[in-house]
């Protein structure tokens, strides 16, 4: 217990971590989660089959492969700034599928989705490395990745209500955006625009 709550002291006091773990939240909560259930249906509905969600995980897998290759070209000064952008393209995935009409244009938005989120993977997990002590790396990386992926199955299982409830279109528009939104206000945080800890270094008091 005295381990986890390291952890926990260790990254409430790096803003930047926090404002990332919350916009990362929001993104798999909102957005991916929504693309697992409509992009079946949509699938269905364009072509009778599955055909569209491999050809689109398949766009997603370039366009993070693109990310990956070019993303240790940019200059680390304000390298967070690429990351919270990179993360908000992710939205542009259920605005496409909200749209509907175009199987281009929902191929085009996840390509663009894997390039931003592996614009942002990159940076984020070697921010996570020089930032945070090596003793407290497995502690803090194993919080973001509990609280991240925790609430994605909360969504997944609220999901099917709200579209019964709103439609499925005002609850695509509705992840995007505040996937978008989410991902450029964190930008808004001090240290997220480089992904390092002011000189003076913050500390939330969790007693």
């Amino acid at each position: 217990m005295n381990g986890y709550k390291e952890g926990l002291d260790e990254a409430s006091s790096h803003r930047w971590f926090l404002a990332g773990l919350t916009a990362l939240a929001i993104w798999l909560s909102m957005s991916y989660s929504i693309q697992q259930i409509m992009l079946p249906v949509t699938s269905k509905e364009m072509f009778g089959s599955n055909t569209l969600i491999g050809i689109a995980l398949g766009c997603y897998s370039a366009g993070a492969i693109a990310a990956s290759v070019f993303i240790g070209r940019i200059g680390a000064k304000k390298i967070g700034l690429v990351a919270f952008i990179g993360l908000s393209f992710y939205g542009f995935v259920p605005l496409a599928l909200a749209y509907g009409e175009s199987k281009y244009l929902i191929l085009l938005a996840y390509f663009i989705g894997g390039i931003g989120i592996e614009a942002f993977n990159i940076p984020w997990f070697t921010a996570i490395q020089r930032e945070v002590p090596e003793s407290l790396i497995g502690r803090v990386t194993s919080f973001d990745f509990l609280v991240s992926y925790g609430v994605a199955p909360i969504t997944l299982a609220i999901f099917p209500y709200a579209i019964d409830i709103f439609g499925s279109d005002y609850v695509l528009y509705f992840a995007g955006l505040i996937t978008i939104f989410s991902s450029l206000i964190a930008l808004l945080v001090p240290g997220a625009i480089t992904l390092r800890d002011p000189k003076k270094k913050f500390k939330m008091n969790l007693a």
